[in-house]
């Protein structure tokens, strides 16, 4: 009850954006429902931002499309990414960022530069994930990365195989407050975007606003015809007052 109708309208469209990430995510004998559950769940297990993790999987199945990764690795690959974030203390804001990111250098096919280093800094746990799935140090793991060695076959198998050991740590967490909320801001998100009622209501809202624009001249005059209705009944009134007023000060100077 104590929710706006902006937020409502903002908690519809996050729901549809989100969606919207996913609608090409979307393999053979799966459906969009199917894909928006299994990333709801995902975000909801890993106490994570809705959309960054729908960000990070529909990018990470782009990534690794051609690698033939089944639908079960890629939950599992975004599960663990996300898990690593949290183990490495990084907040939902932190890690939506860094997913960003991290999303960004695996589409492109190899993780480097600034995408590298803000994994590194948000996402510690992950970088000592990949430098243990290589048997190398962080230190030769930042050399590897710079020669453009952490291709995006290498980071996806190197984190796979890492999986069982981040989800014993992340086991080990306790939810913070932050993540509590975010939890419940999923719910209200997922909640008010599959509501029958709801969707109705945002498509005459939307249908509403484009019918609008597309008439602004009408509408201005319409505008103006009734600011000048209401202009002159004002002017009216008050020139009645005035006059009103004038009458009284003249009776009282002639009875003084």
């Amino acid at each position: 009850a104590a929710i706006s109708f902006r937020e409502v309208l903002s908690y519809a469209d996050a729901w549809t954006t989100l969606n919207n990430k996913l609608a090409n995510a979307v393999r053979a004998n799966e459906t969009l429902a199917d894909v928006t559950e299994r990333v709801f769940q995902i975000t909801q297990d890993t106490r994570s931002s809705l959309n960054g993790t729908a960000t990070l999987y529909a990018r990470l199945e782009r990534a690794t499309r051609s690698y033939n990764t089944s639908a079960d690795d890629l939950a599992k690959l975004t599960t663990i990414i996300n898990q690593g974030f949290v183990v490495s203390g990084a907040t939902a804001q932190e890690a939506e960022g860094a997913i960003v990111q991290l999303s960004q250098g695996l589409a492109s096919g190899v993780l480097r530069g600034q995408e590298y280093n803000s994994v590194a800094e948000q996402g510690s746990r992950l970088s000592i994930a990949l430098a243990d799935s290589l048997g190398v140090s962080i230190g030769q793991l930042r050399a590897m990365a710079a020669q453009g060695k952490l291709t995006t076959d290498v980071v996806v198998k190197g984190l796979l195989s890492q999986g069982d050991a981040i989800g014993r740590e992340f086991a080990k967490t306790t939810m913070t407050i932050g993540q509590a909320s975010q939890i419940a801001s999923n719910n209200i998100t997922k909640f008010i975007g599959t509501s029958t009622t709801v969707r109705t209501g945002v498509m005459v809202f939307n249908d509403a606003i484009i019918t609008l624009s597309e008439n602004l001249t009408a509408v201005s005059n319409v505008i103006l015809a009734i600011s000048a209705v209401i202009g002159s009944r004002y002017v009216s009134a008050l020139t009645a007052t005035t006059s009103g007023n004038s009458s009284n000060d003249s009776e009282s100077s002639r009875s003084g």
